[in-house]
């Protein structure tokens, strides 16, 4: 008996925490989930509007070797090309341009270019609808307001959010735990007792089908909002986050020629021989120095892939590859720390986790309202035993 009350009043106290927790976060919770689900296809939104300025047509022409398209870049545009990415036939490819007086690890601005004609282009605003997702990302990370004061806001209700989690997978528990029917009716939904029952399924079921990704989006995106939670998971990890962003070329002590370096299509051709699967894309960053390797990336391609790349550093002067870095060989919490941002939007597994986590954040987005309402429901049903007595 003593054991049952304990049980009542721990289920009372997740009960009430869970309540008015999701009551004070309700409006900034709704508001984040809502905002990221629309960010979760935006690359691939992005693609679609923009066919005009990402799209080209061969018509019997040969791309410009990669040499001299860099060259022609950097003649037209002034700055230096940092990085160049090389998608598939038919697109267009994407300079990262940096200012020739720029910081080492300056990250540069995109611009597309025609790799027949060597055209540099930019995608307007407005016309890939890059304007509507930059808005959408503000709301989503601080609620459209200056990053000091939205950034902590959307940090607590996320934190807020995770806590929602746990504790409605509490009370989501049935009291008897050995009883199969308690479980079997808490996953299913019921549709033929009315909308109250309706109501309660979607926010509780759906909620419970929804947990382990709600928490992964929950406890990855804290990185962004505090920077001791970012020290603290890289403790953990024992891994620089995103560190994706910071690969250092390697210095060479190469005494030869500073001018003959070896084509770029034959790197292609040597990092498809090291790494022989098909490639989405490819990331070519070159030589900040004289003296530093080259750097390619090489993305897999497919439905169900890894959001990771492979990467090689060759001797820009000889095609040596001097190290081949498969991300499969790294442990685990390496592998983590380098896809955070991946795991976080969803990209981590390409299209398979996309559509996961597409439909985890529209069930995110509903329970405010379910729950809302079920409070409201509540209150207006005492209301009217008050009214009665």
């Amino acid at each position: 008996m003593a054991q049952r009350i304990r049980i009542h009043l721990f289920r009372s106290f997740i009960g009430d925490l869970h309540l008015w927790l999701g009551v004070a976060s309700a409006i900034i919770v709704f508001l984040v989930c809502a905002s990221g689900t629309i960010l979760v296809f935006q690359e691939e939104f992005e693609s679609f509007a923009s066919t005009n300025s990402t799209r080209v047509e061969a018509r019997g022409r040969s791309p410009i070797p990669l040499d001299a398209l860099r060259r022609s870049i950097e003649e037209s545009t002034g700055q230096d090309v940092k990085d160049l990415i090389i998608s598939s036939p038919g697109h267009t490819y994407v300079a990262q341009l940096v200012p020739r007086d720029a910081a080492p690890g300056s990250r540069g601005v995109p611009r597309h270019v025609d790799p027949y004609t060597g055209m540099v282009g930019a995608r307007e605003e407005g016309e890939s609808g890059e304007g509507f997702f930059a808005t959408v990302e503000r709301l989503h990370r601080w609620l459209l307001l200056d990053s000091a004061v939205g950034r902590p806001l959307v940090g607590v209700a996320t934190l807020i959010f995770v806590v929602l989690a746990l504790t409605g997978f509490v009370l989501w528990l049935p009291r008897r735990l050995r009883e199969w029917q308690a479980w079997r009716r808490g996953l299913a939904i019921e549709t033929r007792k009315g909308w109250r029952r309706l109501n309660y399924d979607l926010h509780n079921t759906l909620g419970l089908y929804a947990l382990p990704l709600l928490l992964v989006m929950g406890l990855s995106g804290l990185i962004w909002s505090f920077p001791w939670y970012w020290k603290g998971m890289e403790f953990v990890l024992n891994d620089t986050l995103g560190k994706a962003r910071f690969d250092a070329p390697i210095p060479m002590n190469y005494s030869g020629s500073r001018e003959a370096t070896v084509p770029v299509e034959r790197l292609l051709t040597d990092a498809d021989r090291l790494l022989p699967y098909p490639a989405m894309a490819y990331r070519v960053t070159f030589p900040q120095t004289a003296d530093h390797s080259i750097l390619v990336r090489k993305k897999p391609a497919g439905f169900f892939r890894i959001d990771a790349a492979d990467k090689i550093q060759f001797n820009p002067y000889t095609g040596e590859a001097l190290l081949v870095e498969r991300f499969t060989d790294q442990p685990l919490r390496s592998q983590i720390a380098s896809l955070i941002r991946s795991i976080h939007v969803g990209s981590v597994f390409g299209s398979a986790s996309k559509l996961a986590y597409f439909a985890a954040s529209l069930i995110a987005t509903s329970l405010p309202l379910t729950g809302v309402w079920i409070w409201l429901d509540r209150l207006l049903r005492k209301r009217k035993v008050r009214l009665r007595k």
